[in-house]
């Protein structure tokens, strides 16, 4: 019996033409341009080595994340304004509710002025009169 005469199988082989095809269709060179560390005259290679597809790859994946991440600071912004804004609104109504406050104090003092002059007058009143039903009555 003769032994089977087959090649062995290269792992790494597969694995980088695997990665190869994976990256080659993910790798779109026109969606950003690259970031300002990679050289602009660089000649692309017409049969890139894996190691550059796979590092383009992460550059790409990395500029993409960072624009995210400046996108996020533009919301963070304005989400800052509004609160702000916000902020702005509250500070005024306290404001508001501090006046409203101070009115109603003025009104119930003037009240209870008006009603101790009343009570005042109405005293005056009922002595004046009790004075007179003496006077008469006498």
């Amino acid at each position: 019996m003769q032994p089977d005469m087959r090649e062995p199988f290269d792992v790494n082989r597969a694995f980088e033409d695997e990665v190869r095809e994976l990256v080659q269709h993910q790798v779109r060179r026109e969606e950003l341009p690259p970031p300002e560390y990679i050289p602009v005259n660089r000649q692309p290679d017409p049969e890139p080595q894996l190691g550059e597809l796979v590092a383009e790859h992460i550059v790409r994946d990395w500029e993409s994340a960072a624009k995210e991440i400046e996108a996020l600071g533009e919301e963070l912004k304005i989400l800052a304004a509004k609160c702000e804004s916000k902020t702005r609104d509250v500070l005024e109504a306290v404001k508001h509710v501090q006046e409203t406050a101070a009115f109603y104090r003025d009104q119930g003092k003037r009240a209870f002025e008006q009603i101790e002059q009343a009570a005042l007058r109405t005293e005056e009143v009922r002595s004046t009169c009790t004075a007179l039903r003496e006077k008469i009555s006498q």
